[in-house]
């Protein structure tokens, strides 16, 4: 097996439940016991509770990730529901993390759940990613990306998820220590997030 990202520390063996849960993931020769225990004792921060960030941390849930994060500071919205298929009609008004945690919670009650009811900043960036192993961009604004990669880089993140979102697509980062993305226009600024390109 390669390299993790995963401090050996952290890993755990599976219980019985844990491989009827999981099977069919210990079935896959990439994956197999060990890799199941990785996925366990993985911490994966996923930035945004929406369009992308929902269904990613539905399947991070599901998969049996150990510790899923959530960061977003917006509430649901009715017009949230069509293509945010974590949150409910009974969420309208709460939350998205409280949201997001709940359904999680629902699917699988083994993952730790942790919420930053917040907005990423400049000031909480680093705090928020450093308990981390993977981050997850799930945001839909390139200030925040910009910002949630050079915090990423500045922590170590070793790895990154990247949507396509505007019509514009963005580069994977699938390595700590890269830099930012690569963009065709200049990267945009925003009160409190400063561009360092």
């Amino acid at each position: 097996m390669t390299a993790s990202i995963i401090p050996q520390d952290r890993i755990e063996p599976l219980s019985p439940k844990d491989f009827d849960r999981y099977s069919r993931n210990i079935l896959l020769p990439e994956v197999g016991i060990e890799g199941q225990q990785r996925i366990r004792a993985a911490k994966v921060l996923v930035v945004g509770a929406g369009g992308l960030g929902a269904p990613v941390a539905l399947y991070l849930a599901a998969a049996g990730v150990g510790t899923v994060g959530l960061v977003d500071n917006d509430v649901v919205d009715e017009s949230n529901l069509q293509r945010q298929v974590i949150h409910g009609i009974r969420d309208i008004g709460r939350p998205k993390t409280a949201s997001a945690r709940d359904s999680i919670r629902a699917i699988n009650r083994g993952v730790q759940v942790v919420t930053h009811q917040e907005a990423l900043t400049s000031e909480n960036a680093l705090r928020i990613l450093e308990p981390y192993d993977v981050v997850v961009d799930g945001t839909d604004n390139f200030p925040t990306r910009y910002l949630l990669n050079d915090a990423a880089v500045t922590v170590a993140a070793a790895a990154r998820v990247t949507s396509n979102s505007s019509g514009r697509s963005t580069e994977t980062v699938t390595a700590s220590g890269i830099a930012r993305y690569i963009a065709s226009r200049p990267i945009p600024t925003r009160s409190g997030v400063p561009s360092t390109r």
